[in-house]
C-alpha cells in the first residue's frame, strides 16, 4: 500500500509514494532494530566506489558536495534494519582512495556496534548476538579476547614460553 493512499481517488495519477525497503510508511523497521550507518570520507569527495553492506543492504557515500570544499570529513548517515538478536555481517568493500574512508554502525542509543577504516582489501565485521568460539584463558598461548564461548586452549610446555623458547629458572627466555 502506498504511504499516500487515498481511498477516494478515482484515477491513478502516478503520485503514489512507497515506503523504503524494510520500513513502513512511518519509517519504522518492519523487522529487526533500527541502526545508524555512518560513512565518512576525510577528503570530502565520496567513497569513490567503496561501499558498506549492513543488514544485506549496500550503502555508498554519494551525496558529497564539492562546492563546500574538499578535506572536510564529509559524513553521510543512513538508517538500516538489522536483527541484533542474531549474528549479522557488516561488509566493507574498498574503492579508490580507501585511506579516506571510515565508518560506524550505532544502535538506537548511540552505542557503537562496529566501526572501521578503509582498507585495500574487503573485510567483514560481525554485529549482533554473534557466537565467537575461542580460548578464554588469558594464560593460554591462543587466548582470544573476542571469544564469548569457550573453545580449545593451547599452553606452552613446561619450561617453555608460547614461542617455544626454553625458559631459565628466573622466567627469562633463552634464544
Amino acid at each position: 500500500t502506498a504511504c499516500n493512499y487515498n481511498a477516494e481517488a478515482t484515477a491513478d495519477d502516478d503520485s503514489c509514494i512507497a515506503p523504503d525497503a524494510g520500513f513502513d510508511c512511518l519509517g519504522n523497521c518492519l523487522s529487526g532494530s533500527a541502526v545508524t550507518v555512518s560513512l565518512v570520507d576525510s577528503y570530502g569527495d565520496s567513497w569513490n566506489g567503496g561501499s558498506l553492506t549492513v543488514g544485506g543492504i549496500e550503502y555508498e557515500q554519494e551525496n558529497t558536495d564539492p562546492a563546500e570544499g574538499f578535506g572536510v570529513n564529509e559524513e553521510e548517515l543512513f538508517t538500516a534494519c538489522v536483527d541484533l538478536n542474531s549474528c549479522s555481517d557488516v561488509i566493507y568493500a574498498t574503492g579508490t582512495y580507501p585511506g579516506e574512508h571510515s565508518w560506524s554502525v550505532l544502535d538506537a542509543e548511540g552505542n557503537v556496534l562496529a566501526n572501521g577504516v578503509g582498507a585495500t582489501q574487503a573485510y567483514t565485521t560481525p554485529i549482533g548476538a554473534c557466537i565467537i568460539s575461542g580460548c578464554m584463558d588469558e594464560s593460554a598461548c591462543n587466548f582470544d579476547s573476542s571469544a564469548n564461548e569457550p573453545g580449545d586452549c593451547e599452553y606452552a610446555l613446561e619450561g617453555f614460553n608460547c614461542a617455544g623458547q626454553w625458559l631459565c629458572a628466573d622466567g627469562q627466555a633463552i634464544s
